[in-house]
């Protein structure tokens, strides 16, 4: 009976429990060397279908871009002819400012002025007659603080050292 299972078993191809193994250890220079020069290989690899990923995204990224630079100007295009669709409009009536229509809206509307700041120019006059409009940030260098503390040992308020653990890395060359 038990022959009869084992073979119905494997004709419904269900797996045999595999056996355990013991899980691989590095034991020796050589095999670490070893290790590393897989590593090495994997990662190249890596590299190499990141390399061969950018240049499709950037060919697709590319067409995009052309593809709708042109849907761009047909828009524009569109913009400018209703524009002056509905500037003609507004000789008519001046105090029109929208249309709606089935597939949109056209509008007009008046818009606050634009300021456009010289820093270097408007600085020094605002510091001479205006000066509560002149901002001054005040921070703190930190390295000054974390040189002071490593010197002196002094706790200072507003610190706190968290102590991390070494940290392991690999570097394939």
């Amino acid at each position: 009976m038990s022959v009869n299972l084992i073979e119905t078993i494997e004709n419904l191809g269900i797996p045999e429990v595999p056996e355990e193994r013991e899980r691989f250890k590095i034991e020796s220079k050589d095999q670490a060397a070893w290790a590393l020069r897989k590593m090495s290989r994997i990662k190249a690899e890596i590299e190499e279908n990141n390399r061969v990923a950018q240049a499709e995204i950037d060919l697709i990224v590319s067409w995009r871009d052309e593809e709708n630079e042109k849907l761009e100007r047909s828009i524009s295009f569109f913009e400018s002819l209703l524009h002056e669709f509905f500037l003609q409009l507004r000789e008519s009536d001046p105090k029109l400012k929208t249309m709606k229509l089935p597939h949109g809206t056209l509008k007009m509307r008046a818009q606050q002025p634009q300021y456009e700041y010289d820093e270097d120019v408007l600085l020094p006059w605002a510091k001479e007659n205006l000066p509560e409009a002149v901002v001054t940030k005040e921070s703190v260098a930190k390295n000054p603080v974390k040189k002071h503390i490593q010197e002196t040992g002094e706790t200072v308020p507003g610190v706190t050292i968290i102590e991390r653990p070494e940290k392991f890395s690999v570097e394939v060359v």
